[in-house]
């Protein structure tokens, strides 16, 4: 608070404070009007619970509408339970030994098989010079302790992970990474890691949000804070 004598200056710096705590109060609020421009869960396909559908490559795979798919080793993954096995009970995050996604009832597996390691990619309708959010949710599936490398790329920039895994499903993590965008249609994809046959990365509730630009209610605060000041002196 402020404090000057004779009431005119009281009232006038009661002002100031009232219109500085109006704009710190928007400036730190959460974005209001932020815009989602991917959302992805792996809801689609759909798997049945406790099972899980190869994609993207091979005769028996389906299609991952709106991605690319190198290399087989991805799928999607509905509460499956390792073919129960005896060790994940009690060991994961859901009942009865079954795998849970972060968001939704599916997630996706990426991992490594006789053509390669598992990739998705895509491209996404960006402003060139816009401030971006890209969000992910990533854990992963074994059968015993190994250390995993998990990459995603955004724009051609290569970002990596470090994931240790344990017996059953590890807890899932999100990760978050801004960029700026260089042109008007983005690239991204992720790339995972295994040690072991089926078991690797974990991915879900991909998400990508324009970072808000100043709202015009601080401009205008701001604005009137300089008038204020103008009109005192």
């Amino acid at each position: 608070q402020f404090w000057c004598a004779g009431n005119n200056n009281k009232i006038f710096m009661k002002k100031i404070n009232l219109t500085i705590a109006a704009v710190t109060a928007v400036l730190l609020s959460p974005a209001i009007g932020s815009t989602i421009i991917l959302t992805e869960s792996f809801e689609s396909p759909n798997a049945t619970t406790n099972h899980f559908l190869s994609v993207g490559v091979g005769t028996q795979s389906y299609d991952l509408a709106g991605w690319n798919v190198t290399n087989a080793g991805t799928y999607v993954i509905d509460h499956w339970n390792g073919f129960d096995r005896a060790s994940w009970k009690g060991n994961t995050l859901g009942p009865d030994g079954q795998t849970s996604a972060s968001h939704g009832d599916q997630y996706l597996q990426l991992q490594t098989s006789d053509t390669g390691i598992a990739t998705i990619s895509r491209s996404v309708a960006t402003q060139m010079g816009k401030e971006y959010t890209l969000s992910f949710d990533y854990g992963a599936i074994s059968v015993a302790v190994w250390d995993l490398t998990f990459e995603y790329e955004v724009d051609g920039v290569t970002q990596q992970i470090a994931v240790t895994t344990k017996d059953g499903q590890i807890g899932w993590e999100t990760q978050e990474y801004t960029f700026t965008a260089t042109t008007d249609l983005t690239s991204l994809s992720f790339t995972g890691d295994t040690e072991n046959g089926f078991y690797g990365i974990s991915l879900d509730n991909v998400t990508i949000t324009a970072v808000p630009e100043p709202t015009s209610a601080a401009l205008i605060g701001l604005g009137g804070l300089a008038l204020l000041l103008r009109r005192q002196r």
